[in-house]
């Protein structure tokens, strides 16, 4: 036994027992077995019932009932899978939103289409100034991200500093490391901290590395594992990079939920939604409108 939540044409719909005419308004006829359902749906479950070579024998149609209607007014499709939860039928029959609400009262088959849910913003319009494509260049990667990249090359430059004042490095590498007078020196040490963290950063900017071959083996290493680190964010930078640029930047406006919500913006929502959404942003001021 199986329930119809609601009329959806061509999906399923019944015809006026007079006129032959199809109804796309639910009345009398609804709670009348009598009247067979029609539509792509009950097609559908009758092609199941054939391929099933058995397990399903027959499936007789009937409408919601009116207590689940009444417990549910917002949504007809809730209201039909209460009824699966009441034991009142099997299953239900119709294109069905899978929702946190409705899979604690019944389980679903796999989903046949993907509906995808858009924040709508009304005329936000395009900032195309110079300023804002400038700012997309650093639009792939987070703050924290650009953050541990520099924090790299910093260390990086600093290590390859302290790698090469050594007995070996000081004669072949680093010239000014030669006088002891120099060595000692904390203002030579941060002009040779600054050029190498510098050098590291055009390294990274021109997604390679240059090698002394008269450096020392600890140098070469370091550089190995910099020009790795550098393959690896290139290589993820580029590939997100021509989304960003493509991409129209919105003018006094907010592209996500969170963005809504920080601003104090009143989101309208399916009341399908009204679980889910309270769940996942507590604080949103949503109004819910509608019914289906």
């Amino acid at each position: 036994k199986a329930n119809i939540p609601r009329y959806v044409l061509p999906m399923m719909y019944k015809r006026d027992p007079i006129s032959n005419e199809i109804l796309n308004v639910m009345g009398s006829e609804y709670y009348d077995n009598s009247v067979p359902y029609e539509g792509v749906y009950p097609s559908f479950a009758e092609k199941i019932m054939k391929f099933s070579q058995g397990d399903i024998k027959n499936i007789t149609y009937t409408h919601r009932s009116k207590v689940s209607s009444d417990l549910h007014p917002t949504s007809s499709f809730t209201a039909a899978v209460q009824d699966i939860q009441d034991g009142l039928v099997d299953m239900s029959v119709g294109p069905f939103w899978i929702t946190g609400e409705r899979l604690l009262m019944s389980a679903f088959t796999v989903p046949i289409v993907y509906d995808k849910v858009f924040l709508v913003i009304p005329k936000p319009g395009a900032d195309e100034g110079f300023m804002k494509q400038v700012s997309k260049v650093l639009q792939p990667f987070t703050y924290k991200l650009w953050g541990l990249v520099i924090s790299i090359i910093a260390v990086s430059g600093l290590l390859s500093v302290w790698f090469a004042d050594r007995p070996k490095a000081r004669a072949d590498h680093w010239p000014r490391l030669r006088r002891k007078k120099m060595r000692r020196k904390k203002r030579a040490y941060m002009r040779l901290a600054v050029d190498s963290i510098l050098e590291m950063g055009t390294f990274f900017c021109s997604a390679g590395v240059g090698l002394d071959p008269g450096s020392n083996l600890s140098n070469k290493l370091l550089m190995f594992g910099f020009g790795f680190f550098i393959l690896i964010t290139v290589s993820s930078y580029v590939a997100n990079l021509a989304a960003f640029l493509t991409r129209k930047t919105l003018e006094g406006s907010v592209t996500s939920i969170d963005g809504a919500i920080a601003r104090g913006w009143k989101i309208c929502a399916h009341p399908v939604f009204v679980k889910d959404l309270e769940l996942a942003w507590p604080n949103g001021k949503f109004v819910f409108f509608g019914g289906w």
